[in-house]
């Protein structure tokens, strides 16, 4: 997405982000920024830091300190204030690993609202793993470099300094008319009324994008925003799907901490939506940096947003 001109909009608040890209430098053959890999490390160092070593293993949810630890906020946690979550009963983690298609070992990390505090722990921990690699058998690697990307470019990042999160709404381009070029390039898994959705139909898509933002608001940025939940969904029933280019793509993953083996399965490709309104335009380029759908937090569901024209 490229730099907002012409929406100075609030729809979104009070969702804030951080925007990091990371730049690893590897030793060796069979270095990889898959972003399951990315947070299977962070989540076994960090376990390994706050954590005594005869808990590595226990589940969070009995721990006495888990309110005040930063690896349950970011693993783990239901924050106090998830009682304004009624309709969900996962908490949304308030991180996105998400790698770059552009440049070669190279990854952003979205912190949502309070976990951009956490940014200096979590380099700690990159730092620590340089020598061990990020993975069984995996090379050892240099931390190369950290920057913040911001609407109007990127530029050098402190991580014992880290700047605040920025408003979400100032991520939302100008120039997006109503008919937009969705280019999911992860695997979207989508569901309505407890059915798996197999295409991008806006309805369900945007439904999920409308949740998503407002859970992670309600959980780390103080409040859900002030939406109409079912006009929003009205309008977004009525967008059309013009072009279906999507394929379903089957995947499963299994856990090397626990051996449960699950989905991440869904859609990618191309979607051509004809009629989105200015109300939901935001709801769209806003996800488009968190991603919609299940497991988001390790790169599913990611997507950009682009202007389609009519032919």
């Amino acid at each position: 997405m490229g730099p907002p001109g012409g929406y100075n909009g609030t729809m979104l608040a009070p969702l804030k982000v951080l925007v990091t890209r990371w730049r690893l430098r590897f030793h060796g053959d069979g270095g990889s920024v898959d972003p399951v890999i990315l947070r299977g490390a962070l989540l076994l160092q960090y376990r390994r830091m706050v954590c005594p070593k005869p808990r590595w293993n226990d589940p969070c949810d009995p721990c006495p300190h888990l309110a005040e630890c930063s690896y349950g906020q970011l693993f783990a946690a239901r924050p106090a204030h998830m009682k304004v979550l009624t309709r969900n009963a996962a908490v949304p983690r308030p991180y996105v690993f998400r790698p770059d298609p552009r440049v070669d070992s190279t990854f952003q990390l979205v912190l949502v609202g309070s976990a951009a505090a956490l940014l200096p722990r979590i380099t700690r921990i990159f730092l620590k793993l340089e020598s061990r690699g990020l993975h069984r058998g995996g090379p050892p690697f240099e931390l190369a470099g950290i920057t913040c990307l911001e609407p109007g470019g990127e530029r050098p990042l402190s991580p014992d300094d880290p700047p605040a999160p920025r408003p979400l709404d100032d991520w939302v381009p100008g120039g997006l008319g109503p008919d937009l070029l969705l280019r999911f390039t992860a695997p979207a898994s989508i569901a309505s009324g407890g059915s798996p959705v197999d295409r991008p139909e806006p309805g369900p898509v945007i439904r999920r994008m409308r949740d998503r933002l407002s859970t992670l608001a309600a959980a780390w940025c103080g409040g859900p925003p002030e939406w109409d939940f079912a006009a929003l969904g009205r309008l977004a029933d009525a967008v059309a799907l013009l072009e279906d280019r999507t394929t379903w793509v089957r995947r499963r993953r299994r856990s090397g901490r626990t051996g449960e083996s699950y989905s991440i399965s869904g859609f990618t490709g191309e979607a051509l939506w004809r009629g989105v309104p200015p109300e939901l335009l935001p709801i769209v380029a806003g996800c488009s940096l968190v991603g919609v759908g299940k497991r988001c937090a390790f790169g599913n569901g990611a997507f950009e947003v682009h202007p389609a024209h009519r032919a």
